[in-house]
């Protein structure tokens, strides 16, 4: 069975695309689990070399708290 060759061209296509959509400033997770803006984040793909969008980073909501003592 013959192997498909990565296309790096699709990819960074396709990152491109993500950046465009989602906003260059957007908090995203890298592929080791820390914080970074998707345009600096480094670019991941699976085993067909398909671009893989970095998840979101949801800050947690701070919820305000009413203490009556």
């Amino acid at each position: 069975m013959k192997e498909k060759m990565i296309n790096s061209q699709e990819i960074e296509k396709s990152f491109r695309e993500d950046i465009s959509q989602r906003g260059g400033d957007l908090l995203v997770y890298d592929y080791f689990g820390r914080v970074t803006m998707l345009k600096d984040v480094e670019i991941s793909y699976d085993k067909h070399g398909i671009y893989r969008p970095p998840k979101e980073c949801v800050p947690h909501r701070k919820e305000k708290i009413c203490i009556i003592s």
